[in-house]
């Protein structure tokens, strides 16, 4: 951080079981909706976020053992970087799913010690019936504003015939927006007619 010259690593890990034991390990339940195979040689399970921070320029670190929100059945995974806002509070985006039978949603966590304490602050992107919202990243650009990006990703479960029905709805909505994106299909009042032929 810019006041105290602390330096920030976050991460998360995985937990492995051989393969099929991982419903023994974690739980059928918790098992079925947060682990998944891994190279098929063992069951994976997300364990928990971390941040390790050092005051030496990296020489010795301090490990924060475990960042969670509190009753998720599966732990929270982070692939992005730490931002520091204007007055010193840290935001760190994770993702993980809140309940059984929930797709995977995506939440700020705030730290305002400079990275030694996190607490769930806000939603990024709550549960949707068919989608994962996953792999959230924040960035604060140079006015100050925060932007956010996220990878969505399917169920496993979908059938080819549900994920062309969701891309078809998608390229609609899409569609609906082309005269916002381009001035001279609002002038004339039409939408793109070369993406409406392709829908």
């Amino acid at each position: 951080s810019k006041d105290c010259g602390r330096i920030l690593c976050s991460s998360y890990r995985w937990i492995f079981a051989p393969k099929g034991e991982g419903p023994k390990v974690w739980g059928e339940a918790r098992y079925k909706h947060c682990g998944l195979p891994f190279f098929d040689k063992y069951d994976s399970f997300i364990g928990d976020a971390n941040c390790s921070y050092s005051d030496d320029n990296g020489k010795t670190w301090n490990f924060v053992p475990k960042i969670a929100i509190e009753g998720t059945p599966c732990g929270l995974a982070v692939r992005a970087n730490v931002v520091e806002l204007p007055n010193g509070d840290l935001l760190m985006p994770v993702y993980n799913k809140l309940a059984l039978g929930e797709h995977a949603s995506c939440r700020i966590m705030r730290s305002t010690d400079q990275g030694e304490s996190w607490e769930e602050y806000s939603v990024l992107a709550a549960p949707h019936e068919t989608k994962n919202f996953v792999e959230p990243n924040i960035l604060r650009t140079h006015s100050g504003r925060l932007v956010a990006l996220i990878r969505t990703q399917i169920d496993r479960s979908t059938t080819m015939e549900a994920l062309f029905a969701m891309y078809v709805a998608e390229m609609k909505k899409s569609l609906a927006h082309t005269p916002e994106i381009l001035p001279v299909l609002k002038a004339s009042g039409v939408v793109d007619s070369g993406a409406l032929g392709y829908i």
